[in-house]
């Protein structure tokens, strides 16, 4: 649910593929889940854009995840033949950096509109790992 609500709030006037992500951890000192999301980012020029995988660490790292190896996992939502895809990136970063065992789940959405209208993803779009939004 935070990935795809980050998803919604994304700027990508460029490509028109926003995207989302959230990463989980688990509370050191509460033993609680933990999780925070980013979206992607466009600049005019393409570079430098942020990806959703970063803006959630970046989130993450604010809202107290002590290490990028207590990354338990992530999911990303993005459309399914968008102009770019963030799920191989964030694969490959997870894979370089997470605790062990963590995993990635990517949606990949349909989208609601039609391309250049808004982001893509209507509200009240819902989805479980597997399936299409």
């Amino acid at each position: 649910a935070l990935a795809l609500a980050a998803a919604r709030s994304s700027h990508a006037p460029h490509t028109r593929c926003p995207a989302g992500a959230a990463v989980t951890w688990v509370d050191a000192e509460t033993g609680e889940p933990r999780a925070a999301a980013g979206f992607s980012i466009e600049s005019a020029a393409h570079n430098p854009s942020l990806p959703p995988l970063q803006a959630a660490l970046v989130a993450a790292l604010a809202a107290g995840l002590p290490s990028l190896g207590a990354v338990t996992g992530a999911v990303v939502v993005e459309r399914r033949r968008g102009r770019v895809a963030h799920a191989p990136a964030a694969a490959l970063a997870l894979g370089s950096f997470a605790a062990p065992g963590a995993t990635l789940v990517t949606l990949h959405a349909t989208g609601g509109k039609r391309e250049g209208e808004g982001s893509g993803y209507e509200s009240g779009d819902s989805a479980s790992a597997g399936e299409e939004v």
